[in-house]
């Protein structure tokens, strides 16, 4: 899967949420929160129920699945079902010298689930580590970590959640 899919995956799933933003108001859509709404009815307020519908990528050569996005309805015993949506920020690696993007919590080798933020950290699946064969490439700005802050090569923590951009873990481009 190449970074030109990524961006697809990501334009699709824009789609996607934007077609549930729109048809909230649907009966069809009116009578589905309903029914969720029922389930939980009367239970204790520490459950909830919810209806997801997950675009994922799946890489049969690694067995492994990437949640792209997903979006769906949550009902709590009080108050009115309401849209949820799951997704996740990709980052930019270099990976054994070659640029990879890939959602930030799996592992850009072999796509298991796993978040690189500390040195030699490896993955536990493939024994990547980051820092050794895995480093991220930071050719804008923002924060990989909050996604708010700027960093730099000469401020290279971020000041809304003080991520240290270690320059053993980053290549800035």
């Amino acid at each position: 899967m190449d970074q030109e899919r990524f961006a697809k995956a990501d334009n699709l799933a824009e789609d996607i949420n934007e077609y549930f933003q729109k048809h909230q108001e649907d009966p069809d859509m009116i009578a589905l929160k309903a029914q969720l709404q029922a389930l939980v009815t009367g239970l204790d307020v520490r459950y909830s129920a919810n209806i997801m519908l997950t675009l994922h990528v799946f890489d049969s050569k690694r067995g492994k699945t990437i949640d792209i996005f997903g979006v769906g309805l949550n009902a709590q015993p009080e108050g009115e079902p309401y849209l949820v949506t799951e997704s996740d920020s990709f980052a930019r690696y270099i990976v054994n010298g070659s640029i990879t993007e890939i959602p930030h919590s799996y592992c850009p080798v072999c796509w298991a689930k796993c978040v690189f933020m500390k040195k030699g950290q490896e993955c536990s699946s493939c024994g990547s580590s980051y820092g050794r064969n895995i480093k991220l490439l930071a050719d804008n700005n923002e924060c990989p970590n909050c996604l708010k802050g700027v960093i730099s090569q000469e401020k290279p923590t971020c000041p809304e959640c003080n991520f240290y951009a270690d320059p053993d873990l980053v290549i800035w481009g």
